[in-house]
């Protein structure tokens, strides 16, 4: 056990200890015993690491001066984690137990479920996830053959899939430390704000998932692939954020769910517009054919076999449903925009709109309508100021003639 051999203030009013070799990281938790002097550092204490021979004891208070002594121990288990597995791994074997009774900070018993590869000591082990002490999942669904779990209170922004098919295990590698396909999915939702999971829905798009800074979809990284360890991504579909006082509910092919601020109810679906077999070939180029690591030789057998042509069209179509004055009210939208001309040069219609939306909100920007700095939603943008944008206008324009 790490020797103590100073205590003092950090310089902040926390307690610094001295502690030549201490081993310790930022987050580690540990049990102070023995100073005499600072007896205000003992106890148990989570730490933050200064460098190899000091560190703070986070939420302490520096009062009396150090005087001797002192040693430090992991504090590793507490009372409520009877029920939990804990993986420890041998070389390259894992094996795992289910803790049935706790007799201090460093020593439990529990019963082995998957056998060990040794019984000497290793510094590779792991805690499981789910105890009455670190808490549960706030929910849970079924899909592509795995449950998922999301919202515990100690990976707040992660989703658990099961192994596939088999409901009650989240190994995530085998005993002999391979991943396999089938082994279980653990993905976090990862970016610049909080991302707590709040509630999850199946859907043929993906893994739809609500938390307080947006709606994900969690699905394969390839297309038309399953979702494994290794193939898997998330995708922000809105910034909304949902409201943690309620579940979503499905009608039809929609999601509807309570917005964070409790004030609208948002509706989440995805469709798209394309020919039948459109996915499957372009799988077969992409994928089978592995294609996407040769945009060159793609661009030059599309460019080729496939005839362009200015006689796409766009289609945007938005409909709404709520309460207005009391009456149950439906407002749409819908508008058709075809090839045009822009600056002297005839463009397709998925050319006018993919260029005018991206140059409009650049241009916004320029013209300070925009915040200058920080994560901008698409809902901050006034529609009025994106339609009367030089740009933003092709998608005020009434449906133009087909070009010839």
């Amino acid at each position: 056990m790490p020797t103590i051999t100073g205590a003092a203030s950090n310089g902040a009013g926390a307690i610094r200890i001295t502690s030549a070799g201490h081993g310790w990281k930022t987050g580690d938790k540990i049990d102070i015993t023995g100073i005499t002097g600072t007896t205000e550092g003992n106890g148990t204490w989570t730490v933050t690491r200064v460098n190899a021979n000091a560190y703070d004891l986070n939420g302490s208070a520096f009062a009396n001066a150090y005087v001797s002594g002192g040693t430090a121990k992991p504090h590793i288990f507490e009372p409520t984690d009877l029920g939990r597995l804990i993986r420890i791994q041998h070389s390259s074997t894992w094996g795992y137990a289910k803790i049935t009774a706790y007799t201090s900070a460093v020593s439990v018993t529990a019963d082995v479920l998957g056998n060990f590869g040794g019984t000497t000591a290793s510094a590779s082990w792991r805690l499981g996830l789910y105890s009455q002490g670190g808490g549960y999942p706030s929910c849970v669904t079924f899909y592509e053959g795995r449950l998922f779990w999301g919202g515990c209170p100690l990976t707040p922004t992660r989703v658990d899939g099961s192994m596939s098919s088999n409901y009650e295990t989240f190994s995530p590698s085998s005993t002999a430390s391979v991943v396999a396909d089938d082994n279980a999915v653990a993905y976090p939702l990862d970016s610049g704000d909080v991302n707590n999971v709040l509630w999850m829905k199946d859907d043929e798009k993906g893994l739809l998932v609500g938390t307080k800074g947006g709606e994900w979809v969690v699905r394969a990284n390839t297309l038309n692939g399953a979702l494994t360890p290794t193939n898997v991504k998330a995708t922000r579909a809105t910034t909304y954020g949902s409201y943690e006082g309620s579940q979503p509910v499905r009608t039809g092919k929609d999601v509807i769910f309570v917005q964070r601020k409790r004030r609208k109810v948002r509706n989440l679906n995805y469709k798209t517009i394309r020919y039948p077999g459109h996915a499957a070939i372009m799988k077969a180029l992409l994928h089978d054919l592995r294609l996407r690591e040769r945009r060159e030789l793609l661009k030059d057998i599309l460019e080729h076999a496939v005839p362009a042509t200015m006689q796409d069209v766009v289609v945007i179509f938005v409909t709404v449903s709520g309460w207005r004055d009391g009456r149950l009210m439906q407002e749409t939208y819908a508008r058709k925009i075809y090839a045009q001309v822009q600056a002297g040069t005839l463009r397709s219609g998925i050319q006018v709109t993919t260029a005018g939306s991206a140059c409009a909100m650049l241009d916004l920007l320029a013209q300070g309508r925009l915040p200058q700095q920080g994560f901008v939603r698409q809902e901050d943008v006034a529609l009025s100021d994106f339609l009367a944008n030089r740009f933003g206008s092709v998608y005020a324009q009434v449906d133009q003639a087909r070009a010839a």
